[in-house]
């Protein structure tokens, strides 16, 4: 039955071989492991682990990214906020002050131009005021928008997906 055992070694490869001789069939069998290939499976191994290593960097960077972004979003906002508070302080003191020019003024202590030119100050920290009120939403969505941009990049990663809900949580009402 068995006609031929054959073990060869074929170029870099080592081959076994069976061929099976039956009346009526014919069949083999053979396997080929190679036992050197140049380096080839050190330096794909070595290849597989930079690859995971740059992967991780990828991540760490856009891990990165996403906190510069929402951190330079929350300070524009906290910032935003300040300045409108600073704003709404300033007008409220120079109120009291045109109040007082006007009161001055009708006793005689003070001229026309003083009272003007508290009137015009305070028209100033108004419209200063109007402006501050305007961008609060801005970082908001700024916000938003770099956690929304990078939802594809950052869905598989779950500290990320913790941090993007606490900030949420943080900035949006």
């Amino acid at each position: 039955m068995l006609t031929s055992f054959l073990m060869a070694a074929q170029g870099n490869n080592s081959a076994f071989t069976r061929n099976y001789d039956v009346p009526g069939y014919d069949a083999g069998l053979m396997i080929t492991q190679p036992l050197f290939r140049g380096g080839a499976t050190v330096a794909s191994t070595r290849q597989a682990i930079h690859n995971v290593h740059a992967e991780r960097a990828r991540l760490m960077a856009t891990e990165q990214q996403v906190m510069q972004d929402v951190i330079n979003a929350y300070v524009g906002l906290i910032e935003t906020q300040k300045i409108l508070e600073f704003s709404i302080n300033n007008e409220k003191l120079l109120e009291a002050q045109a109040a007082a020019t006007h009161s001055r003024f009708g006793a005689g202590d003070v001229t026309r131009t003083d009272t003007a030119q508290a009137e015009t100050a305070l028209s100033i920290a108004q419209a200063t005021r109007q402006d501050a009120e305007a961008p609060p939403k801005m970082p908001r969505r700024a916000i938003c928008r770099s956690l929304v941009t990078r939802r594809r990049s950052i869905r598989s990663c779950p500290r990320l997906t913790r941090l993007i809900s606490i900030t949420k949580k943080m900035l949006l009402p």
